[in-house]
């Protein structure tokens, strides 16, 4: 029993750093599209064959109903409308700061926001644990404070993209009933559609200079974004969802590795130690501090008693 255990919990921790590797490249297959495909563009074009990929694959292999009950549309639709919104406003941010830099505010933000979101709509309760991990995130992003003075739009663009994400991981949450390889189609399709006004009115070049490399990369990109929704869920049910987070966080320092390989991104010692402590935050929300303050206390009376 112990050996199935540990062999599911391996699983569940491959598939996490699998994921966590996958939102690491975004960012690079994000420039490498960006020469051929506007920002409104890009987010179209991804969502729309990630799509007719889910579609297909649900199509072919489950042969499932495409209907969804009433009850589940309302959280539907905004789930896809936030996604075409953090679609957007990742891909400005990566394109307008370093890569790294871009999901670490991401990460930042999408912390705060879920750890909010849980306390204020889901009821969850306020521990210790809670208010050093928001405390911690803050203090790293502090660490981009001359970013966000010069008024910087990629490190705004990053952490209103990583409000976005702790929003949609909470309506996430409410459709877990629903079949996710649906969730996942219909995220992108109304993703897809909310980018089409922007594309057609939004002014600019949707398509600016054509090249195969570019049009490979959106591929790629489009494949890794389905593939990115079946490695999380995998992961997370097999995986603590607090312990998880940490398997997660390390999609910072993958992000960071790939921007100094492919694009001579190189940290300072302020975005370093920024990526340190947002990713130390989530280390809070997977210890349980109230124990161990608990403890702490306990003895300190053993020793007075003695």
């Amino acid at each position: 029993m112990g050996g199935n255990t540990t062999l599911t919990k391996v699983k569940g921790t491959g598939s996490l750093l699998g994921a966590a590797f996958v939102v690491g490249t975004f960012g690079i297959f994000s420039r490498f599209v960006s020469p051929m495909f506007g920002f409104a563009a890009q987010t179209a074009v991804r969502f729309g064959l990630a799509t007719v990929l889910v579609g297909g694959l649900t199509l072919l292999y489950r042969q499932k109903s495409y209907r969804i009950a009433r009850q589940h549309m309302t959280p539907l639709l905004l789930l896809g409308l936030g996604s075409f919104g953090l679609g957007m406003l990742f891909t400005i941010a990566v394109n307008r700061t370093k890569v790294a830099d871009g999901l670490s505010l991401l990460f930042a933000g999408s912390i705060i926001t879920a750890l909010i979101v849980g306390t204020t709509i889901f009821k969850e309760k306020v521990t210790p644990s809670k208010v050093a991990a928001i405390g911690v995130a803050l203090v790293g992003l502090a660490m981009y404070a001359h970013s966000f003075a010069e008024l910087n739009i990629g490190a705004l663009a990053g952490v209103a993209a990583g409000v976005l994400d702790g929003s949609c991981n909470s309506l996430r949450k409410r459709l877990k009933a629903v079949d996710r390889h649906l969730v996942v189609m219909y995220q992108y399709f109304i993703g897809a559609l909310c980018a089409l006004p922007f594309v057609l009115f939004g002014g600019g070049q949707a398509i600016k200079a054509v090249s195969a490399g570019a049009i490979a990369a959106m591929v790629f990109y489009a494949v890794f974004s389905v593939a990115l929704g079946n490695l999380l869920m995998y992961g997370f049910a097999r995986f603590d969802v607090n312990v998880g987070s940490i398997v997660m966080a390390s999609q910072i320092f993958f992000a960071m590795i790939l921007g100094m390989i492919f694009l001579h991104e190189f940290p300072t010692g302020y975005e370093l130690t920024g990526a340190v402590l947002i990713f130390s935050a989530t280390t809070f929300t997977a210890l349980d501090i109230g124990r161990v303050w608990d403890w702490l206390q306990r003895s300190r009376l053993e020793e007075v008693a003695e």
